[in-house]
């Protein structure tokens, strides 16, 4: 463990963006995405679905995503602590395994290779799941990781999908509630559009969130549903 951690002081963060929160505004444009404010949480319907989406997100560890080319033994860790620029280093480990599968602590190695090495995350998964993905995952989806990145934009979805699927599979097993945080008011850089950006997403797979979310959720059958409608979404509007 001190060797990650030492490891992460030496993380250079480089980004090419002229400004993160930017990328997030122009979701709106770019996707004919709906704005959402502190009204719309009056609507219940629109605040079960957010609901549904803040907590998710928040569940959805980086797992397969940092696990192209047949390395499954990577794992991510994130700093604890957050930058000067209020970002978080991310740092992708390889650990070696013995012959029974069990993971050999203190064999950690950086991953280095553009496809899975760690990235700079200007929110925290955890802590602001909804700016996350506006401003970390969207632009990775999109674009890779570097500009040597060899994997295609399906190979990315598809990987990002079965962490969606991995978070809502443990949800739902304990019977975890979808809340959302105090005083959330849609105010923060891609809270609005990210909760936009998932609704239409499987609207356009004509799938019925509110009614999955209700009734649907607890059914194995509807869960491949909406992982499926998700995933298509995504193929078709990025």
């Amino acid at each position: 463990m001190k060797y990650i951690v030492l490891l992460f002081c030496s993380l250079f963060v480089v980004s090419c963006a002229t400004g993160p929160n930017q990328f997030a505004s122009a979701m709106n444009g770019k996707y004919g995405l709906n704005k959402y404010t502190h009204t719309s949480l009056t609507n219940l319907e629109l605040k079960t679905k957010a609901a549904f989406i803040y907590t998710l997100l928040a569940n959805t560890s980086e797992l397969r995503t940092h696990q192209f080319n047949g390395e499954i033994f990577n794992e991510v860790r994130l700093s604890r602590k957050p930058t000067e620029s209020g970002g978080y280093a991310e740092g992708v480990f390889r650990f070696e395994h013995d012959e029974s599968g069990n993971k050999i602590n203190g064999t950690a190695t950086l991953v280095k290779a553009c496809e899975n090495m760690g990235s700079y995350n200007y929110k925290h998964p955890v802590k602001k799941p909804l700016g996350h993905f506006a401003l970390d995952t969207l632009p990775w989806l999109e674009l890779g990781n570097c500009r040597e990145d060899t994997t295609t934009k399906q190979q990315r979805v598809t990987a990002y999908v079965q962490d969606i699927e991995l978070a809502l599979e443990r949800i739902v097993e304990s019977k975890q509630a979808y809340v959302l945080p105090t005083n959330f008011d849609f105010s923060e850089s891609g809270q609005s559009e990210t909760v936009s950006f998932y609704i239409k997403l499987l609207e356009l797979n004509e799938f019925d969130l509110y009614s999955f979310i209700i009734s649907g959720q607890s059914i194995k059958q509807e869960r491949v549903k909406f992982y499926s409608s998700l995933e298509q979404g995504f193929v078709s509007t990025i």
